[in-house]
């Protein structure tokens, strides 16, 4: 018996010691499972914290984004706006140009480096309106009219005004007459070849004076001078002319000089 009951004590002894093992286990397995529960929680909430975080700055990006967006379009209409006025200003200072070469008194002719026509002023037209309606480029007037140089000679294609500036030349008071089938003209020319920034010919200019007026009056006072010394070179009496600053003989009529050889 004794035997016997320190067999049942030690194993009822050997049962609680298990009981206290297997419950010091599961408190100890269910500290475990508490603190996983509390690192997860953590570990989610550090997520939730990132994901905002996140969040926050893809909307600063897309505010910024748009804020961009927003300064191209701005510049985009200060570009238009600030274009837009430069070239109101050019159209207005281009109309302001054509207005003043319209209204020169002189006849005004532009060409371009092809020998194009570009422009007509007002005095130009008027000089000869059915030539210059009938002109778009250099030498279209061959077949409209002849012109000759003050000496009379005709003036041949290669030399004509429009040609010797399309050459690169300049001049001035280049004086022809253009003969026209219906009338005859005078006219004082001047040329200037106009080049670009790099030097390549651009346009010419023709600057014409109509000089017909002028030079009829110049024939006339030619001719009243020519029967004036005619008038007083069959004068009865002598006559002299002198220059008036330093009194040079200029002219004798025919009665003084046989006075003069016979003074001899």
């Amino acid at each position: 018996m004794k035997n016997g009951g320190k067999i049942m004590g030690n194993t009822f002894k050997n049962h609680i010691i298990e009981s206290y093992l297997y419950s010091n286990d599961s408190i100890i397995t269910a500290t475990e499972n508490v603190k996983k529960d509390q690192s997860t929680e953590e570990q989610n909430r550090v997520i939730e914290q990132q994901r905002e975080r996140i969040e926050q700055q893809q909307e600063q990006i897309e505010q910024q984004q748009e804020q961009i967006e927003q300064q191209k379009e701005q510049q985009k209409e200060q570009q238009k706006e600030q274009l837009q006025q430069q070239k109101d200003k050019l159209e207005h200072t281009h109309t302001q140009l054509i207005n003043v070469i319209e209204n020169i008194a002189d006849g005004i002719s532009i060409f371009d480096n092809k020998g194009k026509y570009i422009l007509f002023n007002k005095s130009a037209r008027e000089m000869s309106p059915v030539y210059y309606e009938n002109t778009y480029k250099v030498g279209d007037r061959n077949n409209q009219c002849e012109l000759y140089d003050i000496d009379g000679e005709k003036i041949d294609w290669e030399h004509i005004p429009a040609k010797r500036v399309l050459r690169g030349e300049k001049f001035k008071n280049m004086r022809i007459t253009i003969k026209f089938p219906h009338k005859t003209s005078q006219i004082d020319v001047s040329g200037t070849p106009i080049y670009d920034n790099a030097g390549n010919f651009s346009v010419g200019v023709l600057c014409s004076r109509d000089m017909t007026d002028n030079f009829k009056y110049e024939n006339i006072l030619k001719d009243r001078n020519a029967f004036l010394n005619r008038l007083i070179d069959n004068f009865e009496l002598p006559v002299v002319r002198l220059s008036c600053q330093d009194l040079k003989i200029l002219e004798i009529n025919q009665t003084l000089i046989p006075q003069l050889c016979w003074g001899e």
